[in-house]
């Protein structure tokens, strides 16, 4: 069960509790639809968090070694009095 079946049937055993012959079998059947939820979940999850950290650990070390080329860049051409080909001149 998922979703909306599952809220009933939760809502349904605290109704019910134990006075159903077959309560512990309804509440563990619920427990399992609840674990086999997570797992969907922290799996779609997964999907997409894994892409995104690897994105990351690739994209951002060259973004770091441009900014720092930028800035020598900066520096370089401060000394030399030349306009910097990434200044935006008003």
């Amino acid at each position: 069960m998922r979703g909306r079946q599952l809220k009933i049937a939760k809502a349904w055993l605290k109704e019910q509790g134990n006075q159903l012959s077959f309560a512990p079998l309804a509440k563990e059947f619920i427990q399992a639809s609840q674990k086999i939820g997570l797992m969907v979940f922290l799996q779609n999850t997964g999907f997409i968090v894994i892409p995104l950290l690897v994105a990351s650990v690739m994209i951002l070390p060259y973004l770091r070694q441009r900014s720092y080329y930028d800035a020598w860049e900066t520096i370089r051409n401060i000394k030399t009095r030349k306009p910097c080909r990434n200044r935006v001149v008003d």
